[in-house]
């Protein structure tokens, strides 16, 4: 039944059509409109705008997909992680919408009296019982290794229940995947041997995401819509087999898997130009269309060998304000806002006790494995159980750190320290916490503990050098620095941190120097020309320091570029 709680003639948006392409880049994108490729997404933007989306840390896909979800940070939203322990502690599963301690977009939405169609969100399994549809993530699952075999859905996967034949007999598995459709995205498909799995791999991944699109349109048909919102994510998967073949050829690279794979992520940003057009069309006119990325992904000459950063645009917004903004253009705004124990006594999500299949932490949580996004885990269950907990634990205090909240931050890092000494990790950013709430002497001596543990360490001598001039103790500081300089020589990778080095230990010269490597080194990053601004304006060249805090603007709208716009104009 069509939404009869909101007049859509009294608001800004008669339907909306959310798609998320999980770590699509304008680095990539750009040079593709250039050449005339994306014909759909190009008449999008011409017809609307674009703009730069600000990240969030940490940088993983279910926290980031939560908070555009729900217009929260993760220590609010309660996602941390793409897997948790079970309920009953005797093992893991991906993680769940039970989970979210915030109402989504769907659930406000449903609220108001509109109907919303949700495909694929990450944590949005079990699906949750709203006013349309829900499809969760874990839609491919139990996918049988033979053809012939029954694939039976998993319960909770759609809502309502009497969707789910429809969206099963929908899926398009991986063993079946039209072989045209495989060599339309890897047109060397008979070159490659048969001990390469390379083929199988993308199949598996785009088999996936032709699920999701055809699950939407069961859902977009099913009946009128208010909302509909489809999350892909081939582009961020296939990226962590395919993207290091990508031009320019990276060092570990041969020229043979150049051409073999170098053009298979330039193809499936191509497949979901197409999938978007499909989708535009079955959605109709009159719909308002919101194109999302969680974050962009190295693809030029700076990618880490796995074996980007967006450009500028027209507007700035974060990814926390997505969900309000959406909210208001189908009501009042005002429900954005309702506290969170309010919102826990609504009718549209689940009870807090919802049945969970043990397969749900066996395959997929498999394929996170595969796919790097989770560490190997531990044979016995307690060992897994205490990781995730930890990993868990950490991006959490990650999340705090990022919005300035130091204090809580470091009373997490400083538990995971005395829990696993040895993660470095930890110890690093409790430095990070302890010099920024200007406990230098505390930081001195965990960079100390960090440096005795991994003489080698370039990052733990960088922070050393840090607290030993912020104690001062600027010769040792100096020294330390030196041997920083001179193990940094052509490797301008490093170039940032000795910036931010000397501007401490109060050589502008010399932090003006390294930051003009970083800026060349990666003339997309605002890190760098901030950087140069900064020095620049300690050295009293002002109007230098507004070109390069100008540069950093028009690069990517960086809001945090500003301060140095305004001294140096000052």
């Amino acid at each position: 039944m069509h939404s009869t709680g909101a007049n859509k003639s009294d608001r800004p948006a008669k339907r909306t059509l959310i798609i998320g392409w999980d770590a699509a880049d304008w680095m990539i994108l750009d040079p593709l409109f250039e050449r005339g490729r994306m014909p759909r997404l190009r008449q999008l933007i011409a017809n609307g705008t674009r703009a730069d989306l600000g990240t969030l840390e940490p940088k993983l896909s279910p926290l980031l997909w939560t908070s555009i979800a729900t217009g929260k940070t993760a220590d609010k939203h309660g996602i941390l992680n793409f897997v948790e322990p079970q309920p009953d502690g005797s093992g893991l599963r991906v993680s769940q919408s039970t989970t979210r301690k915030t109402k989504a977009i769907w659930n406000i939405l449903s609220q108001a009296g509109c109907t919303t169609n949700v495909i694929g969100w990450y944590a949005s399994h079990p699906a949750e019982p709203v006013r349309g549809h829900i499809i969760s993530n874990l839609l491919q699952e139990g996918e049988p290794k033979n053809l012939d075999a029954a694939w039976p859905i998993l319960p909770g996967v759609v809502h309502p229940e009497a969707l789910a034949a429809s969206i099963a007999d929908s899926r398009q598995g991986a063993r079946s995947f039209p072989r045209e459709q495989l060599r339309k995205l890897l047109p060397k498909l008979d070159e490659i041997g048969k001990n390469d799995d390379h083929g199988a791999t993308l199949q598996k991944l785009m088999a996936y995401a032709a699920s999701i699109e055809a699950a939407a349109h069961v859902a977009m048909a099913a009946g009128e819509w208010d909302a509909t919102m489809i999350f892909f994510d081939a582009i961020d998967t296939v990226g962590h087999h395919f993207m290091q073949f990508r031009p320019p050829r990276m060092a570990h690279v041969s020229d043979r898997e150049v051409r073999l794979y170098g053009d298979v992520m330039d193809r499936v940003y191509e497949w979901h130009d197409e999938a978007l057009g499909r989708l535009l069309d079955r959605a109709g006119p009159d719909t308002t269309v919101l194109l999302l990325s969680d974050h962009g992904f190295h693809s030029g000459a700076n990618r880490p060998n796995l074996k980007g950063l967006p450009r500028s645009g027209a507007w700035n917004w974060n990814r926390v304000g997505t969900g309000p903004m959406v909210c208001s253009w189908h009501r009042d705004p005002v429900w954005c806002r309702v506290p969170c124990a309010v919102r826990a006594r609504c009718s549209t999500s689940h009870p807090l006790r919802s049945p969970c299949s043990p397969f749900e932490a066996s395959a997929a949580i498999k394929q996170l494995v595969a796919l790097g996004y989770l560490a190997a885990l531990p044979e016995d269950a307690r060992s897994r159980i205490d990781l995730v907990s930890r990993e868990s634990r950490f991006n959490l205090a990650v999340s705090l750190m990022s919005r300035n909240r130091y204090a809580e931050a470091a009373a997490l890092f400083t538990a995971l320290v005395s829990e696993r000494p040895s993660d470095v990790r930890y110890g690093s950013c409790l430095v990070q916490c302890q010099t920024a709430q200007g406990a230098h002497a505390d930081a001195l001596i965990t960079a100390r503990d960090l440096l005795a543990r991994d003489p080698s360490s370039r990052e733990f001598r960088l922070m050393l050098a840090h607290a030993l001039a912020l104690t001062g103790d600027l010769a040792s500081s100096l020294r330390e620095s030196g041997i920083l300089e001179k193990a940094a020589v052509g490797k301008p990778e490093f170039a940032l941190g000795l910036a931010a080095l000397a501007m401490v230990q109060g050589r502008y010269d010399a932090a003006a120097q390294h930051a003009g490597i970083a800026a060349a080194n990666d003339p997309h990053n605002t890190a760098g020309h901030l950087a140069l601004a900064r020095a620049e304006l300690a050295r009293g060249r002002f109007e230098e320091a507004a070109g390069h805090a100008l540069d950093a603007l028009e690069i990517a709208q960086a809001m945090r570029s500003t301060p140095s716009v305004g001294a140096a104009l000052a």
